[in-house]
């Protein structure tokens, strides 16, 4: 049984996954999750690893994995991904600085996130409509 917390890491971690095709950075989990610092997703993902849901590959940046793959999206679940997506970009956007030099590729990254969302939830969708008829 996972906690509340637990079963949002491991729903945001199989949407990245599918989304950019590598697991998502502690910062992006730490700012999907709403948490104040890393140490809690370091928690969470611990108590995700022992109960195996996930598999970390030793050494490497962004590499988490599910064990199994994951159900697909329903349609709350779609929002939900663009909303954190969204979240994530604006993060991103307010620490580059809106007015320095790192705005325009903050703004390119942020589009590119955003539509990848955003083909995400149009994918799952398209497989919703096909389960139902």
């Amino acid at each position: 049984m996972l906690t509340p917390k637990q079963r949002q890491l491991l729903d945001f971690i199989g949407a990245y996954n599918r989304r950019t095709g590598c697991g998502p950075s502690y910062d992006e989990m730490t700012a999907a999750l709403g948490l104040a610092s890393k140490a809690g997703i370091h928690r969470l993902i611990n108590a995700l690893e022992e109960r195996g849901h996930i598999e970390r590959l030793p050494k490497r940046a962004r590499a988490i994995q599910l064990k199994q793959p994951p159900a697909p999206l329903s349609g709350d679940e779609t929002v939900q991904l663009l909303v954190d997506a969204l979240r994530i970009a604006i993060i991103e956007m307010e620490d580059a600085g809106w007015n320095s030099a790192a705005e325009p590729l903050a703004r390119q990254d942020a589009l590119r996130r955003v539509r990848a969302a955003y083909k995400e939830a149009q994918r799952a969708t398209q497989q919703q409509m096909a389960g139902a008829a």
